[in-house]
């Protein structure tokens, strides 16, 4: 199985590292290609690909301690470097992406904003399955964890029946920063209703918005991504990218509201 390995972190980060070595040493063709610098927020954004003459400066390096693992630094966001890998930057096709791992959990509304899913999602243009990693924001984070569970999960995914390509869907996998032994299983969950920026405060004095970060609350026994987190689970949540909506109730009542729009435009 080849694996093309990405991130939000930059190649530097550690997290991308030890995921790396984890998945070499379980024996998967692992090539990395992620951003040559810190892409944190960049969501499913590729950049400004009309500017200059369209070209993107990218460097092949070699990491110390991953010698033996073809890595690539692109000066892009994460979901270009995605894009790259299967658009003709390699010389094969990747059967799976994985994002990660980040330092800080993806969960909820946040998700959404993040360049490791972004990346990860990426993906399903392709039709290949793909995997978000993200631990639990330390100054020291166990990113060990995450990457033991990684690895289970792509070998269920290549022995399984379960076609997640096929089905367009990535898995946002999220994991306690604690050793594996203190984490206590995998839960399959939804997406929370949390959002990482509660507010945004303006100060006119400075001309600053400032960010009140405070989390949420949460429900300890609902089925949700941060309540399996919160109460000590890591967290696998199967997520869809954009397409259109199948609800035949809902298409109905927009063509009504449609219809009569277009009809008085013509008219003028």
């Amino acid at each position: 199985m080849k694996i093309l390995i990405t991130n939000d972190d930059g190649i530097d980060a550690e997290g991308i590292q030890i995921l790396a070595l984890a998945l070499f040493k379980d024996g998967f063709d692992v090539t990395i290609v992620a951003p040559k610098e810190d892409s944190s927020g960049a969501g499913a954004g590729v950049g400004q690909v009309y500017l200059n003459t369209n070209s993107i400066r990218y460097d092949k390096v070699s990491i110390p301690g991953l010698e033996d693992i073809e890595a690539y630094s692109i000066d892009a966001l994460p979901a270009m470097t995605v894009l790259a890998g299967f658009l003709g930057f390699l010389e094969f096709l990747p059967d799976i992406v994985i994002s990660g791992i980040n330092n800080g959990l993806n969960v909820g509304r946040s998700s959404l904003h993040s360049g490791t899913v972004g990346a990860a999602l990426t993906s399903q243009h392709f039709c290949v399955p793909s995997i978000a990693v993200s631990t639990e924001w330390d100054e020291r984070p166990i990113f060990e964890s995450a990457a033991t569970i990684t690895c289970e999960l792509i070998r269920a995914i290549n022995a399984g029946t379960f076609n997640l390509a096929q089905k367009k869907i990535t898995l946002n996998l999220n994991v306690p920063s604690k050793p594996l032994d203190a984490i206590k299983g995998v839960k399959i969950t939804k997406l929370s209703n949390y959002g990482l920026i509660k507010a945004v405060n303006r100060n006119s004095d400075t001309s600053t918005l400032n960010l009140d970060l405070t989390p949420h609350d949460f429900d300890h026994n609902d089925e949700t991504d941060i309540a399996a987190l919160r109460s000590g689970y890591a967290s696998v949540t199967p997520i869809e990218t954009v397409k259109h909506s199948s609800h035949e109730g809902l298409i109905t009542n927009i063509n009504n509201l449609i219809q009569p729009v277009w009809d008085r435009s013509i008219m003028k």
